[in-house]
Formats: C-alpha cells, sequence, structure tokens
C-alpha cells in the first residue's frame, strides 16, 4: 500500500510506505494466514531498482511470459532489461546508435532485433549483441512473422524489406504504394497491415498485397 499527504494543495504519494514482502512472510510464518486473502498483500506496491534512463526512454515492451521488461533509452544509446521477479536491472547493453523501434522475437529476452537510426539491424541473443547488417534507406518501424522467421522493416522508401532470420539473408522486399510508417502483424491472420498514406495488408499465404485502404478526405 502507499500513503498520501497534502501540502499547501500539493499531493506526496510515498510508494514504499506499505510493508516489504519480507515483513508479509514474516507475518505469514506467525499467523500461517495465507496470504492470498490478505488484502494489503494483494494490494502491495514494488517498485523496480534503477527503473530509468539519464536523458530519455523511446520505447518500453514487456516479454510475453510477463518476467522482463525491455526498455531503450537515448544519450547514450543502450537497451535495458528488468526483471521483474527480482525487481532489479538484469543487464545493460550498450548499442552503436539511436533504437528507432526494437521487437522481442521470443517468449523471453534471449533473442530481439533492433533497428537502429544509422540504418542497422542488430540482432541480440541471451549474452549480447549477436550480427549486424544494414538496410538501404532509414528505418521507421519493424515486425516478425514466427511462422517464417521473416523479420519486416519498414524504412523511408516505398518498400518493406524483408530479412529470413533462418536462412540469414534478404528476400525480396514488398513493394508499397508509398512509404510506410507503421507496421503490426496479426499472428492469427498471418497478415501484415501497413500504414502510410494508406493502409495496405499484405497475406503471407499469398505473398502479396491483397487490400488497400486510402484515407478518406
Amino acid at each position: 500500500m502507499y500513503s498520501v499527504s497534502e501540502v499547501n494543495g500539493v499531493k506526496t504519494y510515498n510508494m514504499s510506505a506499505g510493508k516489504s514482502v519480507k515483513e508479509f512472510e514474516e507475518e505469514f510464518l506467525k499467523t500461517s494466514k495465507s496470504l492470498k486473502l490478505n488484502q494489503d498483500f494483494r494490494k502491495r506496491i514494488e517498485l523496480i531498482q534503477d527503473f530509468h534512463f539519464e536523458a530519455a526512454c523511446s520505447q518500453v515492451q514487456l516479454t510475453e511470459d510477463q518476467r522482463y521488461i525491455i526498455c531503450a533509452g537515448t544519450y547514450a544509446p543502450q537497451l535495458k532489461i528488468f526483471d521483474t521477479a527480482e525487481l532489479s536491472l538484469k543487464c545493460l547493453r550498450g548499442i552503436d546508435s539511436e533504437a528507432v523501434k526494437f521487437t522481442i522475437l521470443t517468449e523471453d529476452y534471449s533473442k530481439i532485433a533492433v533497428a537502429e537510426r544509422d540504418r542497422t539491424i542488430e540482432l541480440h541473443a541471451q549474452y549480447g549483441s549477436h550480427f549486424k547488417t544494414r538496410i538501404p534507406h532509414f528505418p521507421r518501424d519493424m515486425a516478425y512473422n514466427p511462422f517464417n522467421c521473416n523479420l519486416l522493416v519498414s524504412a523511408s522508401a516505398d518498400a518493406i524489406y524483408r530479412i529470413t532470420l533462418q536462412e540469414g539473408r534478404f528476400l525480396q522486399p514488398f513493394e508499397t504504394l508509398s512509404n510506410i510508417n507503421s507496421l503490426e502483424y496479426n499472428k492469427y491472420l498471418n497478415i501484415l497491415f501497413a500504414g502510410g498514406n494508406s493502409l495496405e495488408v499484405w497475406d503471407f499465404r499469398e505473398r502479396k498485397r491483397i487490400a488497400n485502404v486510402e484515407q478518406s478526405s
């Protein structure tokens, strides 16, 4: 729980005013009452240590297993991985250029793809940076298709670049009708939504654009 104090109309929230997990455990050993029924324990707030950047944070994602929080920051460009089970910073990874977008490729933090401002696509494994390549134009967004291991990168060009991580090479890019600013992959339908001057829909089964929705004036 937390406490609230007010001075001259300004409220101050003390997020660490409640009991710690250790104090709850000691109370449980004394009373043998289940913590699941303890309302203070269920409503507790736990703070992650060092959960900040010196200048700014540009992107935050939670892994699919909901254990790790991955953040991209600037000045200096870096990735921070936080462990929610330990409430602490697991590791910090420096990158050569500011991250435009990063994508988590697995259920945990073991595989990450980072699109950087200098046109570099950097792949990270559990131990750190694994491989780097470059695309012809500056990246804007990125998505991942886990069924065919295709990494999709939109850029300042009328194309969506495709990298097959299974074979480690570039595929023929999707030629779009305009520059694409945003990508969203739907794993249930196996289609890709690409937003630019219009909304394009790409079907991976047919490997072509199946729809184009123009913006209404």
